[in-house]
């Protein structure tokens, strides 16, 4: 029973009345329109097989839409491509919005940690060659507090907060590149 589908001149034959959704017939009025229908999506979409998902999903939706007009089949594919398009572009640019806050910590990540906290004990066993001033000066710093809050915090000059502070940065960098 090998049954040969009608053939149509194009997208702007005569009006045909197809009642059966996912009938020979209604495929036949539906694929003159592909090739144009990739034009379009293609213009809307970067990558051109997501414009060849755009318009088969459109192709499978008036398939089995009951209500076709079969003189309004090129209006509704158009339409329906065009709103895949937009659907496309507004899941990417969901996708992008909340891609940053979903962001997993990978296996480099995790061992840049390890290597981190053991530079960071390194450190801190090191403050002990720092002067006072300085060893406070950096815990405040490392704390939190601001230059002025802890020069405050301490009773100094801010010069002098600013300048233990520099000092003991300085020691410290030379210690980790050592490290």
């Amino acid at each position: 029973m090998n049954q040969e589908l009608p053939r149509l001149a194009g997208p702007t034959t005569i009006a045909v009345t197809v009642t059966r959704p996912h009938s020979p017939e209604r495929w036949a009025l539906l694929v003159p329109h592909r090739d144009r229908l990739i034009r379009i999506a293609r213009g809307k979409l970067s990558d051109g097989h997501e414009a060849e998902d755009c318009v088969h999903d459109s192709l499978i939706r008036a398939l089995g839409f009951a209500g076709l007009e079969s003189e309004r089949v090129g209006a509704f594919l158009t339409t329906v491509v065009v709103r895949l398009c937009a659907d496309r572009h507004r899941a990417r640019a969901r996708d992008r919005r909340t891609a940053p806050r979903l962001w997993v910590a990978g296996h480099d990540e995790f061992e840049e940690g390890v290597c981190d906290r053991v530079l960071g004990a390194q450190l801190h066993a090191q403050l002990a060659d720092l002067s006072p001033r300085e060893r406070d000066v950096l815990r405040a710093r490392a704390e939190g507090y601001s230059v002025r809050e802890t020069a405050e915090r301490l009773q100094i000059s801010l010069k002098a907060a600013e300048s233990a502070f520099t000092r003991g940065r300085a020691k410290m960098l030379v210690l980790a590149e050592a490290a």
